[in-house]
């Protein structure tokens, strides 16, 4: 009951807030990245632009899909200087530079193979660059400890040091739970003291589910702690949007909300673009478009609607 009220002030919130610089920065993207996949790059680099003078790019994602852009209207030079930020500002994997396929045009480009065959030094740069590095290290514990306590059955590997199976899983669970509520509180002094670090959202991750559902001191300290940093345009306003859809799956036996799951059910999914809208979500078919994530079965594609959404959206920015 508790989350179905949490997700109604949502609801009844969206209809009255004004467009943040976060809102208006994520529809510029939208369209930008449509304009991308039609391959209208000088419209895609109109949207980019205009969403960055919201917003600084908000990681090496948008980063890299606007360097995409530049490389195909021949800005070789603007794009290298995109793909060097991506790293030294956003920490932008290797792997993930290369995966683009628009950068095979910079190849044989000497300052792209330098930056490519040189990466650890611009890593580093990214280190070197930490505006609070002992906040930055203090989060990277915490959520080492996260992923290291999660590995624990890993390193058990005699089942036979147990009585059996079952005690093994409880003595994992517990040993997780305690470790999750160890890192939890100091994140809470850390958001306290610093603001809220997104770099540690999976350690709110693993406090989804009953906590949520329950708003439970976590909760009642996070909740509204980041709906205020919605409101001043530092976080996303759809930051809640897979907690309530894990939340409605498991613990309301409901479909989802927002539909952030693949192939699982959602509740009055006829509605389900308006809802998305209301938080700065694009239409499901958005993501169909862009990344090539399954419809629902059930969900029906208005490709007229869905531009209309998007640009209208931006019309006016």
């Amino acid at each position: 009951m508790k989350t179905n009220i949490s997700i109604f002030l949502i609801t009844i919130s969206s209809f009255l807030y004004s467009q943040t610089s976060y809102d208006k920065y994520n529809w510029l993207i939208y369209a930008g990245m449509i304009e991308k996949k039609k391959e209208n790059f000088n419209r895609a680099k109109f949207y980019f632009e205009k969403a960055f003078n919201y917003k600084e790019p908000q990681g090496s994602t948008d980063m890299l899909n606007y360097a995409a852009v530049v490389v195909k209207l021949d800005r070789k030079k603007k794009a290298i200087d995109c793909i060097k930020k991506a790293i030294v500002q956003y920490h932008a994997p290797k792997e993930y530079i290369l995966s683009f396929d628009e950068f095979i045009e910079l190849e044989n480009n000497s300052s792209y193979k330098q930056i490519i065959n040189n990466y650890d030094y611009y890593e580093n740069e990214y280190y070197r660059n930490l505006k609070n590095p002992s906040v930055y290290y203090s989060v990277e514990e915490l959520t080492t400890k996260d992923k290291l306590i999660r590995e624990i059955g890993s390193y058990i590997k005699k089942d036979g040091y147990f009585i059996n199976n079952n005690r093994k899983t409880a003595y994992e669970f517990d040993i997780i739970n305690a470790q999750d509520s160890l890192n939890i509180n100091e994140f809470i002094k850390i958001c306290k003291k610093f603001s809220y670090q997104s770099r540690g959202w999976v350690l709110l991750w693993h406090h989804r589910g009953d906590e949520y559902a329950t708003n439970n001191y976590i909760w009642q300290f996070f909740k509204p702690f980041i709906n205020d940093e919605i409101e001043k345009g530092n976080i996303e306003r759809s930051f809640f949007a897979q907690f309530e859809d894990e939340a409605a799956i498991n613990y309301e036996n409901n479909g989802q909300i927002y539909g952030t799951f693949q192939n699982r059910e959602i509740k009055d999914i006829q509605d389900v673009d308006n809802r998305r809208i209301k938080i700065s979500l694009p239409p499901l078919y958005y993501d169909y478009l862009i990344y090539g994530n399954a419809l629902p079965i059930n969900y029906k594609v208005d490709e007229k609607k869905f531009n209309e959404t998007i640009y209208n959206k931006v019309k006016d920015l």
